[in-house]
């Protein structure tokens, strides 16, 4: 197995030389010794340590907190801070860059082994609960790029061909009412009633191939869709909803515009279970190199409970589906004062 390789950060010489023979000791390599916050971070950039012992109090205008602060700034390595300094102050300043251990000095080589060990395993455990979370991140966006593709590929067979059998068979149908018998009565009616039912089902294809996936999406683009939305959300719910959308919202990213107009269609759908609003304002603007989607309502507001909650599917779907383009979803409310959505997506391209 190899040696874990450690920089040390001290600005005692002796000390720094006296801790380093320990660590070869303890069974570990030593790859340098730096005696000023600056040349921490030169060294560590350099050097790639699996790990940096770092003094706190240091010569120089950069002490070992700020120096630990730019080094995790650059790198992924644990610190594990060496100080003869406990007191509140400094236990805070130290917090705030989560440090992965803190030895008081003076210290034995077991305390020592120990520190280094513990933080070498969290250190390795963050790193592959990391990974899995890109891992599953990853997959929920595959699921969804291929749940999208699945359900445009429904709704074209919906309207492709059972349309336009549907359609076939209701001129079928008007071509044998013209030919019946002018008394024969209960075929004409019959006739009639068939041609009433092709038309509702005719309207029912239709509707559930919009509902997969909405043809005015793929044809006129994400500013027409939300604008088609929100007329169908204020037939179906009779909430009235006021839509301001930015003439320059276009080109983008067929994904993208996937991801926002299915948000802006979850954040409806909230309002319309559950926020028993009158009204909802809705914008989408090209912002500061951004593209951002807000959903407001006047209902009755939502909760910090609610929106942490792990039981919120709805939400934690809205911000699965931005994570790709590096996006982000925000949500705030007070109670009786209503519910706002806000999504904002950089106007950059997909995250690699």
């Amino acid at each position: 197995m190899a040696r874990a390789r450690i920089l040390v950060v001290e600005d005692e010489r002796i000390v720094a030389e006296d801790m380093g023979r320990s660590l070869d000791k303890l069974g570990y390599s030593v790859l340098g010794i730096a005696t000023s916050g600056e040349e921490a971070v030169k060294k560590a950039e350099e050097l790639v340590p699996d790990l940096v012992l770092m003094d706190i109090v240091l010569r120089g205008d950069v002490d070992g907190i700020e120096a630990a602060e730019e080094i995790s700034a650059r790198i992924d390595v644990p610190v594990v801070y060496l100080t003869a300094y406990a007191n509140d102050e400094t236990l805070e300043r130290a917090k705030v860059t989560q440090p992965f251990g803190y030895i008081v000095k003076p210290f034995e080589e077991r305390e020592l082994y120990t520190s280094i060990e513990v933080a070498l395993y969290k250190h390795k455990m963050e790193e592959e609960l990391r990974s899995s979370r890109q891992q599953l991140r990853n997959l929920a966006a595959h699921l969804q790029s291929v749940r999208e593709e699945e359900r445009a590929s429904i709704a074209r067979e919906l309207h492709d061909e059972m349309g336009q059998a549907l359609t076939a068979l209701k001129m079928d149908l008007s071509w044998l009412s013209k030919r019946l018998a002018k008394d024969d009565t209960s075929l004409a009616e019959k006739v009639e009633s068939m041609t009433m039912l092709t038309d509702r089902t005719i309207q029912g294809v239709r509707r559930l191939s919009t509902e997969l996936r909405p043809g005015i999406l793929d044809d006129l683009g994400l500013a027409a869709a939300i604008e088609w939305q929100v007329e169908e959300f204020e037939e179906r719910t009779g909430i009235g909803c006021e839509v301001s959308v930015d003439d320059g919202v276009i080109n983008l990213e067929q994904g993208c515009s996937t991801a926002i107009f299915r948000i802006f269609q979850e954040a409806l759908t909230n309002v319309a279970r559950h926020a028993g609003a009158t009204k909802v304002k809705a914008s989408l603007k090209d912002k500061d190199s951004k593209l951002v989607l807000e959903v407001k309502d006047n209902g009755r507001g939502i909760t910090e409970k609610q929106i942490s909650d792990a039981k919120s599917f709805g939400i934690m779907g809205m911000r699965e589906r931005v994570y790709p383009w590096g996006g982000e979803v925000k949500i705030s409310g007070m109670r009786g004062e209503g519910t706002t959505v806000r999504v904002s997506i950089p106007l950059g391209g997909r995250e690699s």
